[in-house]
């Protein structure tokens, strides 16, 4: 009997890994481990939700993960991590040391495993502005790291990530995706699909319908060590797309 795939999400209690977690509940075949820091507001609830769900729950420290990482020896590790000013400004933290110093922790437990693992990385549209935008420089800075890993990866650079899942006040969030969904819609009545698709908000579900499309392909591939992309967001409109009409 084939062993179920094993899948650590880190970033499991925020907007995309929620999506995710919903997402390959749904698959028998995978193993999924959501991490949860000791501290998080959210440790109650995604205690439940893993129960519910079927999931099983990480909790530990950030410093901790390597050690975890080499214990469950994932075949796949997936990073939803996003943080906002408001939250980090409490404890004096910035981009580089949450989005870049995580994710880089992450690569580097990944890099000293006997396998190699697929990464798969949340990005961000617009990274190549990144000398401008300290939130986009820290993306920069992973993608670069993961670039230059040497592990098979994926990088996702969606736009406005949007939904009734968001719990979150993000007023000018809000905005953005309404005036975004107009333009989509208004590309779409002139037949302008591609181009509607760079400015289409996605939500939760679709990444989380994404991810799992992504992993059965690289599966499909016999996990190639050669497997490499980079998905912009029309790509990922354009694969959901034809994932509903096949």
């Amino acid at each position: 009997m084939q062993q179920p795939t094993r899948i650590l999400v880190v970033g499991a209690s925020g907007f995309c890994g929620n999506g995710v977690l919903d997402t390959l509940a749904k698959d028998s075949s995978m193993n999924v481990w959501a991490h949860v820091r000791p501290e998080s507001n959210s440790l109650e609830s995604m205690k439940t939700r893993c129960t519910n769900l079927g999931h099983s729950l990480l909790v530990c420290p950030i410093e901790d993960l390597p050690a975890q990482i080499e214990t469950i020896q994932p075949q796949i590790i997936g990073s939803f991590i996003g943080t906002t000013k408001k939250k980090m400004k409490p404890e004096g933290l910035s981009y580089e040391d949450v989005d870049y110093g995580i994710n880089q922790l992450l690569i580097s437990a990944a890099k000293t495993l006997e396998h190699q693992p697929l990464f798969i990385y949340t990005s961000s549209m617009g990274v190549e502005w990144h000398k401008w935008s300290p939130y986009l420089k820290a993306r920069y800075l992973v993608e670069t790291d993961l670039k230059d890993s040497n592990l098979p990866h994926i990088i996702l650079r969606p736009g406005i990530l949007s939904g009734p899942t968001r719990t979150e006040h993000r007023p000018l969030e809000h905005l953005g995706a309404v005036f975004s969904t107009g333009l989509a819609t208004i590309a779409d009545s002139i037949g302008w699909v591609s181009k509607g698709d760079g400015m289409r908000v996605l939500n939760a579900q679709q990444i989380g319908t994404l991810v799992h499309l992504l992993i059965e392909q690289w599966l499909k591939q016999n996990k190639s060590s050669e497997h490499i992309q980079t998905l912009m967001v029309q790509d990922i409109h354009r694969i959901l797309r034809e994932r509903n009409t096949t």
